[in-house]
């Protein structure tokens, strides 16, 4: 069981049915952090003493990596098949392409 819960091992793996952190970071769509960023920013006004704490930037972190990669790990969890056939998927900005065995072993 604590097998399946490790981190990757390589960047980029060559075995298409291991998880590797660029598949990882490929399922946190890097490509709409900004977006992202924005919305985190915007119920902070204009409070530019926030940039200076520790815990802005904690929740800035987790924002752009964690829980994107929680809210969109569970949509290519439950679409493994439908993106396999998208033409756009397998990229930094619509995520990648994954075998149920990568994300299975990812979850």
């Amino acid at each position: 069981m604590f097998s399946m819960l490790s981190l990757p091992r390589a960047w980029d793996g060559k075995n298409p049915e291991e998880m590797d952190w660029k598949t990882l970071v490929k399922l946190s769509r890097p490509g709409w952090w900004l977006v992202h960023i924005w919305l985190y920013l915007a119920p902070t006004g204009q409070k530019y003493h926030l940039l200076t704490t520790l815990p802005f930037w904690l929740g800035l972190a987790y924002v752009l990596f964690p829980l994107n990669l929680l809210v969109y790990g569970i949509n290519d969890y439950t679409d493994v098949e439908l993106d396999a056939k998208n033409d756009r998927k397998g990229n930094f900005m619509y995520g990648a392409k994954c075998s149920m065995k990568q994300i299975g072993r990812a979850s």
